[in-house]
């Protein structure tokens, strides 16, 4: 029996292998799926959290523009008020500063005044003396024909300027308006004041 079994040629397994190992899917190409549906979902994860956060933070920015829209409308009237009275100081600001700058002129408005009315001639009237960033206007009336009134007005001029304590605070002045009030014989005038610049320090 023993010198039968090795000349035996078949040892073989004691049933037969049916398995289809060529047609089998491959190990990698699992693996490769695997993986690339894995990218997919984390990928997917990511750009809805991402939405969801954008949705989130739009919502809460539209809320809060709103809140203070809200409060804006509440409180427009109060604002307009605040600018008002912002305005109006502002204005007396300015007023303040005009008084200042002829006050603290090297000659006093009331010798300015006295000066003025010194040299007038008969019928001309002055109205208006303001003060501005570059001096003085003097603004007023003349009644005169109007081939006179320039040379009133010019001869007023040269008057003022030959009064030593004027031209000393005004070395510049000037005629620089004469308007005709209709077909009347009243002009209107206007007389700048300008004084000597700063001495550069």
């Amino acid at each position: 029996m023993p010198a039968e079994r090795d000349n035996n040629p078949y040892r073989g397994p004691w049933h037969i292998d049916c398995r289809l190992s060529a047609q089998l899917p491959s190990d990698e190409l699992v693996r490769g799926r695997f993986l690339t549906n894995a990218v997919a979902v984390t990928l997917a994860v990511i750009a809805l959290g991402c939405g969801v956060w954008q949705f989130y933070g739009n919502r809460a920015l539209a809320a809060d523009t709103s809140y203070w829209e809200t409060r804006l409308s509440e409180n427009r009237r109060e604002i307009e008020e605040v600018n008002q009275t912002l305005r109006a100081l502002s204005a007396a600001a300015e007023k303040i500063d005009q008084a200042y700058a002829l006050v603290g002129s090297p000659i006093r408005l009331s010798e300015l005044v006295v000066s003025l009315g010194t040299v007038r001639p008969p019928n001309m009237r002055i109205d208006v003396i303001e003060s501005h960033d570059g001096g003085l206007m003097v603004r007023g009336s003349l009644r005169e024909p109007s081939d006179i009134a320039s040379r009133t007005l010019r001869s007023y001029v040269e008057e003022l300027r030959r009064m030593p304590a004027v031209s000393a605070a005004f070395p510049t002045i000037t005629p620089t308006s004469l308007v005709r009030q209709d077909a009347t014989d009243l002009f209107n005038f206007e007389i700048t004041f300008r004084p000597a610049a700063p001495a550069k320090p």
